[in-house]
């Protein structure tokens, strides 16, 4: 996706000045998507196998929650967004290690 949002900004630099991309990176969101994500119905969809939670990590977020975040990330100009407060820092460690 980085590179993907990054080619749009440039081209759209040029010709639509005033449009803005912004990319979200959201964590886990308490939605009924659970009832039937990972191919299987869930029980519970709040709950998450444990081998999922440990990559993703964080708490879930409700809707609203990340209305906010990207809202704000709408208004105030920012790029590339994570919904989740310390996502950032999860992706960097993991790219670290990719390229140790």
């Amino acid at each position: 996706m980085g590179s993907l949002s990054e080619a749009f900004r440039a081209q759209l630099a040029g010709t639509h000045p005033n449009l803005r991309v912004v990319v979200v990176y959201p964590g886990r969101i308490a939605t009924d998507f659970g009832l039937n994500a990972m191919g299987e119905r869930m029980a519970d969809a709040g709950t998450l196998p444990a081998e999922v939670l440990a990559v993703l990590g964080g708490a879930t977020q409700t809707a609203a929650e990340v209305a906010h975040v990207v809202c704000d990330a709408a208004l105030s100009g920012r790029g590339d967004i994570y919904t989740q407060p310390n996502a950032f820092a999860r992706v960097r460690e993991y790219m670290d290690r990719q390229s140790a």
